[in-house]
């Protein structure tokens, strides 16, 4: 528990990342070109800062080029650009050069019709990219080195309480653009994407394992040791500060895909198991032993398989195998520590067997346990029950028994034989399909009568308070009904017993 908690927080230190250059190994040559391209000219990546004025004409005015200027000068002061260019550069390089190259000038002109003549002096093509037609927009273009998606998107975001303070005056409004920008965007939306998709999967795997074991209860609990691989996985890349991109998060969904198949093995071995096996922990036992070689096999085959990713010269598929390689051992782990765990709390009916399941007709029409019920409660009733085959001679019901359990004959014959004080047995009556006995054992814990031996090959329901629970616990309704005509029965044996013993 304190393991899941730990992995759990550190979960939340996961941070979205599109970084391109971290998909190379640090060695490698294009790594070396990008900052040797930062050092000694400017960085690779680009965007772009598009202030619009409202108003046509407004950036051939002075007023709003020193605006634009003033933006620039905010840009360079967080020292994290390599180079900002403007129109209002452009300007305040040719008002410097009119001005014999003196220094102090270089600056935008504070006349508008110097502002004009100057602009007179460039081709249209030189400020396509810095200046619309109309003059009502005007780009910044800022080139810098940052590659990370999440330390760029922290910058810009601080950028913005300047620009806002710089540019209310002359209601101009601003737009950050550009192809990295974008692609950012789309990054930082792999969080919320991520979200969504595990909240899509996770609907989808109640809906359906609600649909095929026929409970809202075991869909639920499905979900447990299939979660858990997942909350690990996150908590791994918190941990080693492994970045959500295209390659990770894709590894969530197949840790859950992997995980709800085993889950799903187990929980069908177990429904069988549970039929076959009155105690629920030996159930339990014999799934695990049975499901334990092809879900580790399968588990290590697949984490071996991601793994060897690991020797990828490209960086974030080497993160995924890694990534996918240990959530495949972790669902492994849950699938035989947690779902043995949680397997105790359901009760296993899947459609499947309830639609293939054939009870015998006589079963229906004689026995007064099913008395008002349907042939699907019937069906559903002698799935979560327990079944046993009793050979001939086999002693089904002894008087030196004290168990609690009742029986419902499913097919066979058997006879019921009490002793006499001097050892003599007697056949009083025989057993056929339908037939209940051990009622009153099984409603007040009441000693036994008489011995039940087989007559033939007997198969039986066998209901004991443990596998009543089970009922209850999976379709309240048919225990319900069950109990009724259990009531029933019992009352109509003791109106017969006193009718035998009294005479009125």
């Amino acid at each position: 528990y304190s393991l899941f908690i730990f992995f759990g927080y550190s979960a939340t230190k996961v941070q979205v990342s599109n970084d391109p250059l971290s998909y190379f190994k640090s060695d490698h040559q294009l790594l070396s070109d990008a900052n040797t391209l930062h050092d000694e000219i400017a960085g690779m990546q680009i965007f772009y800062l598009t202030l619009d004025a409202g108003i046509q004409g407004a950036f051939k005015k002075a007023d709003y080029l020193k605006a634009v200027q003033l933006v620039a000068e905010k840009l360079r002061e967080t020292d994290v650009f390599d180079k900002v260019v403007t129109i209002s550069d452009h300007l305040s390089l040719v008002n410097r050069e009119m001005r014999s190259g003196d220094e102090n000038f270089f600056t935008v002109p504070d006349d508008n019709k110097q502002v004009a003549e100057y602009l007179l002096l460039f081709q249209r093509s030189d400020l396509d990219g810095y200046l619309s037609t109309s003059g009502q927009k005007v780009n910044i273009v800022v080139r810098h080195n940052i590659s990370d998606s999440a330390e760029l998107n922290r910058v810009i975001s601080t950028l913005r309480t300047p620009l806002d303070i710089a540019l209310s005056p002359l209601n101009i409004s601003y737009e950050i653009t550009g192809q990295n920008i974008l692609i950012n965007n789309a990054a930082e939306s792999l969080f919320g994407g991520q979200i969504i998709s595990l909240c899509i999967l996770v609907s989808m795997i109640v809906l359906i394992m609600t649909i095929l074991y026929s409970s809202i209860k075991v869909g639920l609990i499905s979900l447990v040791p299939n979660l858990i691989p997942v909350v690990y996985m996150f908590g791994i890349m918190g941990l080693f500060d492994i970045p959500l991109n295209p390659g990770t998060a894709t590894v969530a969904a197949i840790a859950v895909g992997i995980a709800i198949d085993d889950t799903i093995h187990m929980l069908t071995t177990y429904g069988a198991a549970s039929r076959k096996y009155l105690d629920t922990q030996k159930a339990i036992q014999v799934t695990v032993r049975h499901q334990a070689i092809p879900v580790i096999s399968t588990s290590i085959s697949l984490a071996l398989g991601f793994g060897i990713l690991f020797f990828s010269d490209f960086a974030i598929v080497a993160q995924f195998g890694v990534l996918a390689g240990a959530t495949m051992i972790f669902a492994l782990l849950s699938d035989l520590l947690i779902t043995p765990v949680v397997l105790k709390y359901v009760t296993v009916v899947s459609p499947g067997e309830l639609l293939f399941y054939k009870v015998d007709e006589m079963v229906m029409q004689r026995c007064p346990l099913f008395t008002s019920m349907t042939k699907r409660q019937v069906k559903k009733f002698i799935l979560l029950a327990n079944e046993q085959n009793f050979v001939k001679g086999e002693a089904m019901l002894s008087v030196s028994n004290n168990s609690q359990e009742m029986l419902v004959v499913l097919s066979g014959e058997a006879d019921v034989i009490v002793t006499s004080k001097s050892g003599k047995k007697q056949v009083i009556d025989t057993l056929g399909v339908g037939d209940v006995l051990g009622e009153l054992a099984f409603l007040n814990n009441a000693p036994r009568s008489a011995d039940v031996v087989a007559k033939s090959t007997v198969e039986a329901l066998v209901l004991s308070p443990e596998s009543i629970k089970k009922v209850v616990k999976s379709d309240s309704k048919i225990a319900a009904q069950v109990y009724k005509n259990l009531s029933s029965l019992v009352a109509r044996r003791l109106t017969q017993t006193t009718k035998k013993t009294f005479v009125i």
